[in-house]
């Protein structure tokens, strides 16, 4: 098999899992990295959950750049949201399908009820109409799957090396639908991917935010400490603080970005998850 692999471009092989996206089924089907159960491998690449190897900072502690955007969740609530099928599966059986979707455990009876209240203003009982609250559906994937573990990873590596932490919600020209940054949409703005529009140049009414963005970036990989937006210096979070240090990037045209703190609302959307007893990540197994 390892033969037959590696004959095989990596792209062809990469591009196959979008044909197995159902949200339906399983949000977290691209995303499976395992734990390598062959301790004889001469070359082992993961041995033990990530978690862990964080948490004691076995991992290599240099400067971290990390962030999100503000509507990862789209990624998941877009394939549903265009689905007549999936839209109706939804707003019938939402509180049965959550566990799998959320990835926690399906006897928690009581958090699916939390989780309608919080996000949705719903109780477990009232319908639930999943277009008309697509911003709360949006919200809920993007911070248990995204942001909820993305914060977590920001305190404890903070205690072993500068994390830098930015927050974007910077809506670029392909974005249509007005509930957010969905998940890889600055890649646009960064790079030329080969599955995106035509690259932006000059004229392009993304072409000054890809140059703040590209600089950043730039800026950086040159010497991270550093870093500017303006004139003001990117500092790291300081993990001992609730208030976390953030660049917010969003529409340069209203003067919205800059260097400053995440905001309280996605503060205290993390916290319910930490509230309710929900980890940041969960092995499948354990299910």
């Amino acid at each position: 098999m390892i033969e037959c692999l590696s004959a095989v471009d990596a792209s062809v092989i990469a591009s196959i899992s979008y044909e197995f996206v159902e949200p339906l089924k399983d949000p977290l089907r691209l995303y499976s990295p395992s734990i390598e159960l062959n301790e004889t491998s001469s070359e082992p690449f993961l041995t033990r959950h990530p978690y862990e190897i964080l948490a004691e900072g076995s991992q290599k502690n240099v400067p971290w750049m990390v962030g999100f955007n503000s509507a990862e969740g789209l990624i998941v609530t877009l394939g549903i949201y265009e689905s007549d099928e999936w839209t109706q599966e939804m707003n019938l059986n939402w509180n049965n399908l959550a566990p799998q979707f959320l990835v926690y455990n399906k006897n928690d009876t009581n958090l699916i009820n939390s989780i309608n209240e919080f996000y949705l203003n719903v109780t477990i009982s009232d319908n639930i109409d999943f277009q008309a609250d697509m911003q709360g559906f949006t919200n809920i994937f993007s911070d248990r799957l995204y942001i909820h573990a993305s914060l977590e990873a920001v305190k404890i590596q903070g205690n072993f090396s500068p994390v830098f932490l930015y927050y974007n919600d910077y809506a670029t020209e392909s974005n249509q639908f007005g509930v957010g940054t969905s998940h890889g949409e600055e890649l646009s703005l960064l790079f030329s991917p080969p599955d995106f529009s035509l690259p932006i140049t000059e004229g392009h009414p993304d072409y000054e935010q890809s140059k703040i963005m590209v600089d950043l970036w730039a800026q950086f990989v040159t010497d991270p400490y550093t870093t500017k937006f303006g004139n003001d210096l990117w500092h790291p979070v300081d993990s001992t603080e609730k208030e976390m240090t953030c660049l917010n990037l969003k529409n340069p045209i209203k003067g919205e970005q800059g260097v400053g703190s995440l905001s309280d609302a996605i503060i205290k959307r993390v916290e319910f998850w930490n509230s309710n007893g929900v980890p940041p990540y969960q092995v499948f197994k354990d299910l």
